[in-house]
């Protein structure tokens, strides 16, 4: 898992976060694991802010700010030194532009007046990707206790790859040259 903190997703995984979302739910948790900078404005700090999220999707979202906090804390109870403040960060900026994203708009209506650059955007769909591959091939380590949840999770992540829903349009795999 290179895109993310590792153990925050491998955790979300197995305490199956990703159980009975959509795949654009799917798309919008994976989004609070990357650094994406707006102004202050349309900065977003409670998901009940964000009123095209199913109580579900926003249940879910608490769910991880739990998992943080847990994580966190059992850092400091271990006296594990981490060098990187951002490490536990989520960050819900990019759901709102994503939802358009996801609805076929085009790239300036998704921004909104943001002062957005459109590489920022791209680097972040293409991660967005990455973090998405890496679940469905996490989902083959998973036990077969809940062989539903496993099969399910495996087939939107691959639906999630192999449609136009993440990426198009300026979001293609060589548009940043980053490995995939």
């Amino acid at each position: 898992i290179n895109e993310c903190n590792e153990l925050l997703l491998a955790d979300c995984i197995y305490h199956k976060i990703f159980k009975d979302c959509s795949c654009e739910e799917i798309i919008y948790i994976c989004s609070i694991f990357k650094e994406f900078k707006v102004e202050e404005e349309f900065k977003i700090y409670n998901p009940k802010k964000i009123t095209f999220l199913s109580n579900k999707c926003i249940s879910k979202l608490y769910d991880i700010s739990d998992l943080v906090k847990s994580l966190s804390s059992l850092e400091i109870n271990k006296q594990i030194e981490n060098f990187d403040s951002s490490f536990w960060n989520i960050q819900l900026d990019l759901i709102p532009i994503l939802c358009n994203w996801l609805q076929n708009k085009n790239i300036h209506e998704c921004f909104e007046g943001k002062n957005i650059y459109v590489g920022n955007f791209v680097k972040s769909i293409m991660e967005i990707y990455n973090i998405i591959a890496t679940i469905q091939v996490c989902c083959d380590s998973l036990s077969n206790e809940d062989i539903e949840y496993k099969t399910k999770l495996k087939s939107q992540c691959e639906e999630i790859l192999t449609s136009n829903l993440l990426v198009r349009d300026v979001a293609i795999m060589d548009s940043l040259y980053i490995r995939l």
